[in-house]
């Protein structure tokens, strides 16, 4: 397995999933008792792990968990109101995304870059069998974490294309 597939970012989803859930509830504005909260959707299909979601339900369920980088208006256009403060290329190759600082896990850990590249290359990577896997077909080195025609192990156990910087 994936050294990075024990991320905090995909652990934290396990423990976020089953520490808020049964916190929706709370007491109706005339003081009256309980009130219930329900949402009408399906059983998720797979475990919660962001990388290896792609049921509605479970996307359902991870978007209310999770802040993404960007959220995108009903026209398409990307607002910055998420994790990222931007999202640059001058060659629409390669990408630059810059994140905004204060974002923390339940347990109080930061959020940074490398939280998102642990969790990118656990997902690509092949022996792990993460459903989302192809929606990083496209980055450098991705061929490299699947296994062999013949089988075996990948040659590599991360993308190439992925960097993080301090700049």
């Amino acid at each position: 397995m994936h050294p990075g597939l024990r991320s905090p970012v995909l652990v934290a989803l396990a423990v976020v999933d089953l520490a808020l859930l049964p916190a929706c509830g709370g007491s109706p504005p005339d003081g009256t008792g309980p009130e219930a909260v329900s949402i009408a959707i399906g059983e998720p299909a797979a475990p919660l792990v962001p990388g290896d979601t792609m049921d509605d339900a479970g996307l359902q369920v991870l978007d209310s968990l999770w802040t993404g980088l960007v959220e995108y208006a009903p026209d398409g256009r990307v607002r910055y109101t998420g994790v990222a403060e931007s999202v640059e290329s001058t060659d629409n190759s390669t990408w630059t995304i810059r994140l905004r600082e204060g974002w923390t896990f339940h347990d109080g850990s930061a959020v940074t870059a490398s939280s998102y590249v642990d969790a990118w290359n656990a997902t690509a990577y092949g022996p792990n069998g993460m459903t989302g896997s192809y929606a990083l077909a496209d980055v450098a080195g991705y061929t490299d974490l699947q296994p062999p025609d013949g089988g075996g192990e990948p040659a590599a156990t991360e993308l190439s294309g992925l960097r993080v910087s301090t700049t």
